[in-house]
């Protein structure tokens, strides 16, 4: 079996790391399961095919500007439609993003050079129209709006990461988000500090992340217990990365919290270790998603971090232990409620870090994550 992947994500973009890694490891998982791989990406020089340059326009891939979605990816896009041999493949597999007329052209042209071609599109969010509230992300909405609907025509089926069985008339694969554990070192235990909880945030920062919920939290704590010492990491970068700065300046939290840079390999692995708690998706129903899948969340437990989040996550059912959920709504964070959990633990778990990374090892690796769509592959799954 042969497939073709197509990441319509900018691959040099700092802000896109836990993306790309995502993406990396999930193409390494099919090929784990035998499957010969080519796979497509955008990058600061264009598109690239199997780390090769195989398309560079002349205008600039300025990123996040409405020109770059319109023009460069529409470019790319027409490109790919020009110059590959479909016939070569048994699967399309495509990273959504917002639709527009050249790409729903290259669909067609993909059916059209191999009638049985499964194109298969993942759905990293679904609905995403309430993310997109910067005024660039509304005129790729107003497109994709125009257009979204038309992908039933040209698609077999979408990834999608809740329970909807059908979405715009095209038939759904149920999948959770898994990560990469063989990057991943296992924890060493280390006495953590008596009179410190060192909680790290990462990825990028969006307002359905609901990190406002969390300071307001530590506010209202720290108000009234000067004594215990709180610090909060924010490791990365994002739209929401100027209000963050402003609510922590307001909410004098400057002591406590700092606002750090992305970050990868031996770093990152360096500021995991020194963390006691992950600080998940809090925010979710911000944006109408009932079911949550959040890469982080995977991140923390192959760290074996314990972690809190809001909602609801199908791979951390209720009786899992090691994460704290919140209500999916506007009130601040208890951080009393974190205190008492992280003491529970430490009582009752001297071993918690091995037993998180362990339920890691067993349930969230990618090559167990892609089976639902080899399935339908293979013809198992209908």
């Amino acid at each position: 079996m042969r497939g073709l992947f197509y990441y319509r994500t900018h691959r040099d973009d700092i802000a896109n790391q836990g993306v790309v890694q995502k993406c990396e490891a999930y193409t390494q998982a099919f090929r784990a399961h035998g499957v010969e791989t080519d796979v497509v990406w955008y990058s600061d020089t264009g598109l690239i095919f199997n780390d090769i340059i195989f398309f560079q326009p002349l205008l600039s891939n300025r990123k996040k500007s409405a020109g770059h979605f319109l023009l460069f990816y529409a470019l790319g896009d027409r490109f790919l439609r020009r110059n590959v041999d479909f016939s070569r493949y048994d699967f399309f597999l495509i990273r959504h993003m917002p639709t527009h007329p050249a790409f729903l052209s290259l669909l067609k042209k993909a059916k059209k050079a191999n009638p049985n071609l499964r194109i298969i599109i993942e759905l990293p969010t679904w609905p995403y129209d309430a993310e997109m509230k910067h005024w660039i992300a509304r005129i790729m909405l107003g497109v994709d709006r125009r257009f979204r609907t038309k992908l039933k025509n040209v698609t077999d089926r979408f990834l999608h990461y809740g329970a909807e069985r059908e979405i715009w008339g095209v038939p759904t694969i149920f999948v959770q988000n898994g990560i990469d554990l063989s990057r991943i070192p296992k924890p060493v235990y280390h006495e953590p500090p008596k009179d410190l909880i060192r909680m790290i945030f990462i990825g990028s920062m969006g307002y359905w992340h609901g990190l406002d919920r969390l300071l307001h939290g530590m506010r209202d704590f720290m108000d009234r217990h000067a004594d215990t010492k709180l610090q909060l990491k924010v490791l990365g970068m994002g739209a929401e990365s100027e209000e963050i700065r402003t609510l922590v300046h307001r909410f004098h939290l400057s002591g406590a919290v700092q606002l750090i840079p992305p970050c990868s390999g031996e770093e990152f692995d360096a500021q995991m270790a020194q963390a006691d708690l992950g600080i998940g998706t809090l925010g979710i129903h911000r944006i109408g998603i009932p079911l949550n899948s959040a890469l982080k969340h995977r991140t923390y437990c192959a760290y074996g971090l314990p972690f809190i989040f809001a909602g609801e996550d199908a791979d951390f059912p209720p009786e899992y232990p090691f994460c704290l959920r919140f209500p999916a709504d506007e009130t601040p964070v208890s951080v009393g409620m974190v205190l008492d959990f992280l003491a529970g633990i430490r009582e009752g778990f001297p071993d918690a870090a091995l037993r998180i990374r362990d339920y890691a090892d067993v349930y969230l690796d990618w090559s167990r994550k892609v089976e639902p769509v080899l399935e339908y592959l293979d013809g198992t799954r209908i």
